[in-house]
């Protein structure tokens, strides 16, 4: 694309961050994530849920969780997608009260359920 002089927008990198993300090459999909924000883009709420949800598939919920908190710090909120992620993740780690709990706050922050 930069040598045809196309200049990739937020819709593009989403694309190849899902599909890196899909494919189990999350530690590329979070290179491309970064290179997102230094080539002047700002990665949105559907950007964080594809490595939130990578990660989450991959059972790194500490990576999620702290993507999580980076999200918030940039004034995104976590949304329906974000919610049904970690409760994947924890349900798949058998951490049932967790999910319980993350259930419970999807409805007090206004996530539909």
């Amino acid at each position: 694309m930069i040598e045809r002089e196309i200049t990739p927008n937020i819709v593009t990198f989403n694309t190849l961050v899902n599909i890196l993300s899909k494919s189990g090459n999350l530690e590329e999909a979070n290179r491309l994530f970064e290179g997102m924000e230094k080539s002047g883009l700002r990665p949105n709420i559907v950007s964080y849920n594809i490595l939130i949800d990578g990660y989450c598939k991959k059972g790194n919920l500490d990576k999620a969780k702290w993507l999580i908190g980076e999200m918030e710090k940039k004034g995104l909120r976590p949304n329906i997608v974000t919610y049904k992620a970690l409760i994947d993740g924890y349900c798949k780690k058998g951490n049932i009260k967790k999910t319980k709990w993350l259930f419970e706050e999807m409805g007090k922050n206004g996530s539909e359920t």
